[in-house]
């Protein structure tokens, strides 16, 4: 979870580009797929097309519901990703940036 705050989009898929959407999705995965909408998320259009709502009502129905969270409030998630948000280290886009190389190996440069 260290520098979940930079390492969007969430999920294994890219699903959500939001931090907060993400953990949302996480306290109520009951709902969550069935009111997903790939339009309001997804940026990437080849991503968005392979969306399947059919797959997602599978999931939903192979989920263990009496091990899921209960409902959490919108102050509560909040409060998750403030937590999260505090495994970020200090200047992390000032570290990350350090690490972009002037070239490639063959020496061509990268473009800005």
């Amino acid at each position: 979870l260290r520098n979940c705050e930079v390492t969007g989009p969430y999920m294994h898929n890219g699903a959500f580009s939001d931090l907060e959407e993400a953990v949302r999705h996480h306290a109520n995965p009951m709902i969550s797929p069935l009111t997903y909408d790939p339009e309001e998320h997804l940026d990437q259009v080849e991503i968005r097309d392979t969306y399947s709502l059919a797959n997602q009502l599978l999931m939903v129905s192979s989920l263990d519901t009496d091990k899921l969270p209960g409902h959490l409030s919108k102050q509560q998630i909040r409060d998750i990703v403030k937590f999260l948000k505090t495994l970020t280290a200090p200047q992390i886009q000032k570290r990350l940036n350090a690490t972009i190389p002037d070239s490639v190996p063959s020496g061509l440069p990268l473009d800005n």
